[in-house]
């Protein structure tokens, strides 16, 4: 599963990038144009501002250029710190990169399913466009697992994640 970013207008290290539609179109979004029309599983938003709204939760371009413009079926991830609030998972952000977060950075976003029932303008179920991709890509379809199991299994690999030694060069 290949992962492309970082979604759209970050070249710089400005924290708040202003461009216009054309130019975006025309220099930023067109390579991400190509790998979706390569069948790109994933792709990362970035942590910086596109014309005054953070990239991770620009629903213009998240929604509206990304799935309506180029027909992305994919899911996509935050960068590190990206995610600024809750509601980015209405404007197209699916998952969160894990971490805490640190002063005057990002805020982590609650469990998808902390949130029962989901938000009632969320398009689509951010698991589910992760599990369609994942199933598109050979993975078994049937039976796919149900919410409270995938609860556990996060869980469980976050753990183990987490008391894994971290690896040191010789």
């Amino acid at each position: 599963m290949a992962q492309v970013k970082h979604f759209v207008g970050y070249d710089t290290d400005a924290g708040d990038v202003w461009i216009d539609d054309q130019t975006l179109h025309e220099v930023y979004v067109a390579p991400f144009a190509a790998a979706v029309q390569a069948g790109v599983a994933s792709l990362m938003c970035s942590y910086n501002r596109l014309n005054g709204k953070f990239a991770c939760g620009n629903e213009s371009t998240l929604t509206g250029i990304l799935r309506d413009e180029l027909g992305f079926k994919g899911f996509v991830t935050s960068d590190w710190g990206a995610t600024h609030a809750v509601n980015f998972i209405n404007a197209g952000l699916d998952m969160e990169m894990p971490g805490p977060p640190r002063q005057g950075n990002a805020l982590p976003l609650p469990s998808f399913f902390d949130s029962e029932p989901p938000p009632p303008s969320a398009r689509r179920s951010p698991l589910q466009a992760s599990l369609n991709r994942y199933s598109e890509d050979g993975s078994p379809r049937n039976p796919l697992p149900s919410p409270s199991a995938l609860r556990i299994l996060a869980s469980s690999l976050m753990r183990k994640r987490c008391r894994r030694p971290s690896r040191t060069a010789p």
